[in-house]
Formats: C-alpha cells, structure tokens, sequence
C-alpha cells in the first residue's frame, strides 16, 4: 500500500470525513429552508359538505338542505419585511460556507493524520530491520568471543560481555517488533479498519539525498492566513452572527403580506364562485422584551466569532512558524544522522575486524556496534521527521501535500 492510496482511503472513510459532509448537507438545507421563505406559498383544499337549514314561518317550517364538493385556493406572498427574510438567507449561507470550509479543514486533519501513521509504520519497520541487524552483528561478536576463547587468545569475560549484548539486542528487535505491530494498529485505525487488520506497505523509508531549502517563514504565514479554512469558517460563523443580528432586529418591523383566495362550491342545483385578494400589514407592540434580548445575543456572539477569528490568525502564524522550525531541524538533521551512520558502520567494521585478528578489546566491539545501532536508530528518526516536517507545515498553511 502506497502513500497516496492510503491517504485516499482514510479521506474516504474517517469518521471526521463523513461527519463534516453531513453537517454541509444540513447547512443546504437550511439555505433552501430560508430561500423558500421569499417564494409564494399555495394551498388547496377540497371538501364535501353536507348543510341543511330550518327557518321557521308562520306557514310553518321550511327546510332545506345544500351537499356538493367544495374547492378552495389560496396564495400567500410576502411583499416587505424590513429584510428580514433576506437576512435570514444571507445567514445560513454564511453558515454554508463555514460548513464547506470546515469541511476542508477537517479532511486536511484527516490527510495529516494518515501521512503522520503511515510514515510512523514505515520508521518502525524500518527500526525493527535496524534492530535485527544489530542481533545479528551481536550475534557475531558473540561467535568471535566464543572463537577466540576455544583458541585460548580470548576470555571468559569477553564471551560473557558478549552474550549480554547478543541478549539485549534481542531484547530490542521484540520490542521493536511490537512498537511495528502497534503502528500497523494505528494506521489501519486511521483507515477505518479494524486494529488487527494486515497492511503491507509497498514503499520503504525512502533516504533522501537532496533536501531543499525551506521558503522564507514570512511567505508561509501571510499564505497560510489566506488560506487556513478554519479561519475562513469562523469568519463565514461571525458574519452569520452579524445577518442573524440583522434578521432579528428586522423581526421587531413590520410584515406586509399579499393574499389571494379563490373557491368554487358546486350544490345540487347551483355553482358558487368566489374571489378575494388583501393586504395584511403585521405590527408587532410587545413582546416582553424579548427580541432586544435576541438582538443582545446575537451580538454578543458576533463579537466573540470576532475575538475568536483573531486568536486563530495568531495560533496559524505560530503553527506555521513551528512546522517552519521543525522542518529546517529534521533538514539539518538529515545531513548529520546520514554522516553519523556511515562513521558508525566503518568504526564498526574495524571493531571487528581487529577483535578478529586478536588485536582489539571487546569493549572497543560492543561500545562500536552500541553506537552503530543508535547511529540506526536516529537516521530512521531523522527520516521519519522530515517527511512528517514537510506535511505538517503544508497542513499548517492550509494544503493537502507531502
């Protein structure tokens, strides 16, 4: 399994993924809900009825009795609120729009994540590969010692000596076997999958050769603060506050409405038609106070969206400054750790070499294959910190790419 495909999949299958499209798909609704309000409304109704009368006279009573289907239309249309119902589609397409860009914050999280697990899979197969090597060589040393004990050139303290370090790197590669199977856990988790689910992945730790200069920190910040989308979602929730504050002080106006009615009632000997077309004008007096208190609310909540939209440009500067950090740390580290390795592997084959030919001590062998092991170790750290770098100032300045 690649990098790409795994990021496709756990875009696919997150739960945070899902969750947001939800929220997109309630936030439509709402929009359509709100631009309904300035459409007309019709309504029918058809009914059958049944009515009889009974008028006394002095001739005596006259009944009578009137039955057919009745139909009746009617159409409602608002004229002018105040911009009420305006203000109210203003809001929830802001609300849209902050939905739609949380949504893309949301996959950015997801896609950093699964880069984060994949490459930590990736460092602990390869740190597991550098412990199995470091049990080998210590098996090695150990075979040596034994040698040159049988020979009589060696010591018992040397074969011991050894030993030990043959056991404690076994020691490591179990370790490092169930730091890889937790990894595997974690990732396939990210993925959707269940923790006990196999991945096999197709690319290994890759040795990066050349590592570019990062571009200049200012660049990065003044593009991260364009496009982070959790800062353009608390700007679309703050300007939802402020068209919702708008809504409710236009409620307190008054409503004028257009209706029209027509119905038609068919009897057993006659047909009645009739139409009738009014304006309704809706003042509200007293409400007991209660939309200044609205209004109040709704302020106030613009104001903290406000508040919150420019503690969120100082937290994405200092993302973006600390992945910038991390990123020129894991670049120089890089240069070291593949230095360091490479001075470890040949002190360590000159270690044994002269322990072979009896002119070395064994603590010169085991104190160079200790080294040569934390050699290993910190090159896979270093590789798996400059790939996890490049992600995460990408997802600081609001992109999905490694």
């Amino acid at each position: 399994m690649a990098l790409g495909e795994v990021v496709e999949l756990a875009l696919c299958r997150h739960p945070k993924s899902r969750a947001a499209l939800a929220e997109i798909r309630l936030q439509d609704a709402g929009v359509g809900e709100s631009r309904a309000a300035l459409l007309p409304t019709v309504s029918a109704s058809l009914e059958e009825s049944l009515r009889r009368t009974r008028t006394a006279a002095p001739s005596g009573a006259v009944v009578q009795e009137k039955n057919g289907p009745g139909l009746s239309v009617s159409l409602s249309q608002l004229l002018f609120d105040f911009g009420k119902s305006q203000a109210t589609l203003d809001k929830t397409r802001a609300l849209l729009a902050a939905a739609l860009a949380s949504r893309d914050r949301a996959l950015q999280e997801v896609f950093l994540q699964a880069v984060r697990s994949f490459f930590a899979l990736q460092a602990k197969t390869a740190a597991l590969q550098a412990a199995r090597t470091a049990e080998e060589s210590a098996t090695l040393a150990h075979e040596a010692a034994r040698v040159r004990l049988e020979k009589g050139s060696g010591t018992v303290a040397d074969r011991l000596q050894a030993r030990t370090q043959e056991v404690q790197a076994r020691l490591e590669r179990v370790r490092a076997e169930g730091e890889r199977r937790k990894a595997e856990g974690e990732l396939a988790n990210v993925l959707g999958l269940r923790a006990d689910h196999p991945l096999q992945l197709t690319e290994p730790l890759e040795e990066e050769t050349v590592v570019a200069e990062p571009p200049e920190v200012e660049q990065l910040i003044d593009r991260a603060l364009r496009l982070r989308p959790d800062l353009t979602a608390v700007q679309a929730r703050r300007d939802a506050a402020r068209q919702e504050q708008r809504a409710l002080k236009a409620a307190t106006m008054p409503r004028l409405t257009l209706e029209a009615t027509g119905q038609a009632e068919e009897n057993r000997d006659s047909r009645v038609t009739g139409n009738s077309l009014s304006l309704s004008l809706k003042v509200p007096l007293f409400e007991g106070y209660a939309p200044g208190y609205r209004v109040a609310g709704a302020e106030a909540r613009g104001d903290s969206l406000e508040v919150e939209a420019q503690r969120l440009e100082q937290q994405v500067a200092l993302e973006v400054w600390q992945a910038w950090q991390e990123m020129r740390t894991a670049r120089e580290a890089m240069a070291h750790t593949r230095a360091l390795l490479e001075s470890a592997t040949q002190a360590e084959r000159v270690a044994m070499g002269r322990y072979k030919a009896g002119v070395g001590l064994m603590t010169e062998l085991l104190a160079a294959q200790s080294a040569l092991a934390s050699a290993r170790k910190q090159r896979v750290e270093s590789l798996y910190d400059w790939n996890v770098a490049r992600a995460t100032l990408a997802t600081a300045m609001g992109r999905m790419e490694n």
